[in-house]
């Protein structure tokens, strides 16, 4: 950002803009002093949606004076940066290395192979759906990536305080500050509070199953696993499709009793604090239920065909699902209960979260999995130096033996194996284009020096751990696991490699498109904007920007953000706004909407009916620039109606 031509903070990235503009919009009605849980549009109705985030970004520039717009983006940069450094130390903590800081950045680099399988950097799903790597879901700046950023910071933190031993009232006071934390979520943003509780609680829950080595827990968390997956669905049908998801938590029931009985009062605090950090937004949801609120049953309808097919959820995980399966088999061989209860619980939390469909809440499944993809990004890291350095630090041969460097190693078969893959699946399947470079001169070498790098690293961190491996006075079985965990973490490192690519592409396609609140057009929006009288609702034309009118203004504009939330009357607003693209509009239906204003762009090329002559009256004009003929109109619309005495 720093280095681009004509950058500054005040700059809005062009990215789901039209997400992130609605919530932009709530910043600005903050900045202007109105912290009422309205939509931001109108300024009419109720938000149910969590906003807590977006209230507070206000809060800050009503006091400071400073546009939403830089507050936006500055205070998200910031929340990121801190990520990454609580990240790496986080990871020195866990590893006890202290190099392991400089992979702090590295969870931002994964992608989902989606520029292998299909040429982009993100994979398309049924109706809007997609899915792609934390960098995609990062780099909006909204409140799920500040709740995605809080989340993987209080796992990173759970993770750490596994590793040490504490008296009770340490554990409690830890387990207050974690549990509020997570519930503190619930106001941010709905999906990465389910997903944070879901990882907590089924890590936590297999972390108790590991350490405790009950066997009976085991098989009734695995028969409630089976039985939420079996009856899910009818379940749903009576306590909800959002309640369901605290009944999906029940198969981590055992495993979250042994926890508790190990750490007494640190889990029940935690789960205390939960729940009353959460309350605000669960009673504020509850309540809207009961009264039959329609935008939550729009929600419930919009999300009900986002599914992600299994096939496609499979291999775009492939670089984190690998990694996961490299732990979990590590775990067992070395009876590692951490290593075990992380890629058991993540894997299980990703599971149920990615397919709620099939368990009766269908809940933006694709949402869930990108959310739980970056969880799984930001903290498998340490994870993986952990087993990678104690796999390496196990190698040894004995006492009196000879020791051989690692670059001695003689070549071995799987290394063979590894290559010989790699080749034929670049000669067989890839052979394009991966770099985008577009240049057929240049793309057989740049695609073969990417396959050079995807094998040749995991072959020499290969060499690096298990250097000492092959050492005759291991019996047979030990053998066995060593080339099952070997093969595991090259396949690892070799998919996260090839994954970044598309990073690549994103940074190519996406990063550097932004625009600013500061045109030409922009102030003549603001100059006649300034001579708005009351509250009344402004509709602007075709070739205007209502969301843009907005931000730069804080009129009340008739528009608004269908997911977001519904105004008071929004059948008769969406009507006058979508009217406006067919030249159809006429009084009536600005009456009915609440509209008083009009905004119009001289060189538009929309024509007003004849039913607004006589009702348009001219109040200002502001010209674009001293080169140009366009200008920015206000009309006063005789008779409209005042939404607030509605």
């Amino acid at each position: 950002m720093l280095t681009r031509l004509g950058w500054t903070v005040g700059s809005f990235r062009l990215y789901t803009a039209f997400d992130q503009m609605a919530n932009l919009a709530i910043v600005v009605n903050g900045a202007h002093g109105n912290f009422s849980s309205v939509e931001p549009f109108t300024e009419t109705g109720s938000m149910i949606d969590p906003h807590l985030y977006f209230t507070l970004l206000g809060i800050v520039a009503h006091i400071s004076g400073i546009s939403p717009a830089v507050v936006y983006n500055v205070v998200g940069i910031g929340v990121q940066t801190l990520l990454v450094v609580g990240l790496s130390v986080g990871f020195v903590m866990l590893t006890e290395r202290w190099w392991s800081a400089y992979f702090g950045a590295v969870p931002y680099l994964l992608g989902t192979l989606s520029s292998v399988t299909g040429g982009a950097w993100f994979t398309s799903l049924q109706s809007h759906g997609v899915l792609w790597g934390a960098f995609g879901v990062m780099f909006a700046l909204n409140s799920q990536s500040v709740a995605i950023s809080v989340a993987a910071l209080l796992m990173i933190a759970m993770m750490v305080r596994v590793r040490r031993q504490s008296r009770v009232l340490t554990n409690v006071g830890f387990g207050i500050v974690i549990g509020a934390g997570v519930g503190f979520l619930a106001n941010v943003d709905t999906y990465s509070f389910f997903a944070t509780v879901f990882f907590s609680v089924f890590g936590l829950a297999a972390y108790g199953l590991a350490t405790c080595g009950d066997r009976r827990a085991v098989v009734l968390s695995t028969v409630l696993l089976a039985v939420l997956l079996v009856a899910g669905d009818s379940l749903a049908t009576v306590v909800g499709r959002v309640a369901i998801f605290a009944v999906a938590l029940l198969p981590a029931t055992p495993g979250v009793v042994l926890a508790a009985r190990r750490w007494k009062g640190g889990v029940l605090a935690a789960l205390v604090a939960l729940v009353v950090a959460a309350s605000p937004q669960l009673i504020r949801y509850v309540l809207a239920a009961r009264a039959d609120d329609p935008f939550l049953k729009y929600r419930q309808v919009s999300s009900a065909h986002l599914s992600v097919p299994w096939h496609q959820a499979i291999v775009c995980a492939l670089p984190l699902l690998t990694p996961l399966l490299f732990i979990l088999v590590s775990g067992v061989y070395r009876r590692n209960s951490m290593w075990v209860a992380y890629s058991s619980g993540s894997l299980v939390a990703w599971l149920l979260l990615a397919e709620n469909n099939f368990w009766g809440a269908n809940q933006e499944p694709y949402q869930l999995w990108i959310i739980g993809y970056a969880l799984v990004a930001f903290t498998i890291v340490p994870v993986l130096i952990d087993v990678a350095t104690t796999l390496r630090e196990s190698q040894g041969r004995g006492r009196g033996a000879p020791r051989r460097r690692w670059w001695n190693v003689s070549c071995r078969p799987r290394w063979i194996a590894f290559a010989a893959c790699s080749v034929a699946i670049w000669f067989v399947v890839l052979r394009s284009d991966l770099w985008g470079t577009n240049q057929a001169a240049y793309r057989w070498w740049i695609d073969g020096l990417i396959v050079m790098v995807v094998t040749g690293v995991p072959i020499l961190l290969d060499a690096v751990v298990f250097g000492e491996g092959d050492s005759p006075r291991r019996h047979s079985g030990s053998r066995w696991w060593n080339l099952v965990i070997a093969v595991l973490m090259m396949s690892s490192i070799g998919t996260a490699e090839l994954s970044t690519i598309d990073w690549y592409h994103f940074y190519l396609a996406t990063e550097g498109q932004s625009f600013s609140f500061a045109t030409a057009q922009d102030r003549a929006m603001a100059g006649v904007a300034a001579h708005v009288t009351n509250r009344q609702l402004v509709l602007v034309d075709q070739c205007l920007n209502p969301e843009i009118l907005k931000v730069i203004t804080d009129v009340r504009v008739a528009y608004y953000s269908v997911g977001l939330a519904w105004p008071r009357s929004y059948a008769a607003i969406k009507r006058a706004f979508t009217s406006v693209t067919t030249d159809s509009t006429t009084p009536a239906e600005a009456r009915a909407a609440g509209i008083g204003w009009l905004v119009t762009l001289t060189t538009c090329h929309d024509v007003w009916p004849n039913a607004f002559s006589r009702s348009l009256e001219h109040v200002a004009s502001e010209q674009i620039g001293p080169s140009t003929r366009g200008a920015v109109t206000l009309w006063r619309i005789r008779d409209g109606a005042d939404p607030e005495n509605r």
